[in-house]
């Protein structure tokens, strides 16, 4: 009976590394289309030579690609533990 259990265990924790993992892929999906719309506004702030927005900007794309490398870094993970 306790191999049972541990074996429900494994696949359990083996469902729940996955669903994550499929989270992570979707939010990074996300966040890749908030880089390039912000990347958008971005190059048409520069091409204005509005240097306010352009820092705003930059701030923005510093943040958003903060997050989406912690997602890769937390995807990775994930991966190699349904792996």
């Amino acid at each position: 009976m306790p191999s049972r259990m541990k074996t429900l265990d494994k696949r359990f924790s083996l469902t729940e590394a996955e669903g994550r993992f499929k989270k992570a892929c979707d939010q990074i999906v996300l966040l890749n289309k908030r880089l390039g719309e912000v990347q958008k506004r971005y190059k048409m702030a520069k091409r204005a030579s509005n240097r306010v927005f352009r820092y705003n900007l930059r701030l923005k794309l510093a943040a958003i690609e903060g997050v989406r490398n912690m997602y890769y870094d937390y995807a990775y993970h994930k991966a190699d533990r349904c792996s």
